[in-house]
């Protein structure tokens, strides 16, 4: 019987040779950098990326190149929410995520910022700038406003960035950062464990 389900997947399906190896290496590059539980559909780290490729190919060769460069979760990642429509808005407003085991931060700091992300997720409206695994963002990051950092601050998600693309290489990015390094660089040393 299972020859026979052998010969017809490969009567249907052509290539299922080459899609049983692409999704082998695929799984034993998931597991060299701790990404378990994948099945065979996911074509990226993080899936709220913004400058995510989509295809498995494009996937494998990713990973091959994080465990070449060692690559490891980042200490601080750089996400937005945009109003609604095309997650590809020209204005976001950021949201920084602090690893929970790297920064202490007050539970205060965070309690208002905390909801408006849950709420955020849920509505799938979050878009990472900083590539990281998509499941720990919500689980072992916590949320931090830079809009914290202003006098008159009204709203913690008030600090618009502009988000541009690099039309040779169709990637988006923040255009200017000056501002955005300096929160970070203050945040970083405010909760810095």
């Amino acid at each position: 019987m299972e020859k026979l389900l052998e010969k017809i997947k490969r009567f249907f399906y052509p290539d299922f040779d080459e899609k049983e190896r692409l999704d082998a290496e695929i799984k034993s590059y998931e597991e060299k950098l701790g990404l378990y539980d994948r099945d065979n559909t996911w074509t990226c780290i993080d899936y709220r990326y913004i400058n995510n490729k989509g295809d498995r190919k494009s996937y494998l060769e990713n990973l091959k190149d994080k465990v070449k460069n060692n690559w490891k979760n980042p200490d601080i990642v750089i996400a937005g929410y945009y109003s609604g429509g095309d997650p590809r808005d020209i204005f976001y407003s950021i949201v920084l995520f602090f690893r929970s085991d790297k920064f202490n931060i007050p539970e205060k700091d965070i309690t208002f910022i905390k909801k408006v992300v849950e709420k955020l997720f849920r509505e799938r409206r979050i878009i990472t700038f900083t590539e990281c695994d998509g499941e720990n963002l919500e689980n072992n990051y916590i949320p931090v406003s830079i809009g914290n950092n202003k006098k008159n601050t009204k709203y913690p998600l008030d600090s618009y960035y502009e988000v541009k693309s690099d039309k040779e290489t169709n990637n988006y990015f923040i255009s200017d950062t000056e501002n955005l390094n300096w929160e970070i660089e203050q945040l970083t040393k405010k909760y810095k464990r």
